[in-house]
């Protein structure tokens, strides 16, 4: 890592109440309880079985390779 000092700041930002705001104003879910906004109480949560995905990894990475990459879009973030 070539920053650390300055990756535990960025940390400390993401998870103060300031930004966890900066998650709701972009219509995401922040991770504090304290934080109101994010989904709307109309929407379900799925809860992903990490066993499971662990466990057929292999099978969820040909299906992204051949569903998502093969669009020969880049992948938002890269």
């Amino acid at each position: 890592m070539k920053n650390p000092a300055s990756a535990m700041l960025y940390a400390d930002f993401l998870l103060s109440p300031e930004g966890q705001q900066v998650y709701v104003d972009v219509n995401r879910t922040p991770n504090s309880t304290t934080i109101e906004g994010g989904l709307s109480d109309d929407i379900e949560s799925l809860l992903v079985d990490l066993d499971a995905v662990t466990d057929e990894r292999d099978k969820w990475e040909g299906l992204y390779e051949e569903i998502i990459m093969a669009t020969g879009e880049e992948a938002v973030g890269e």
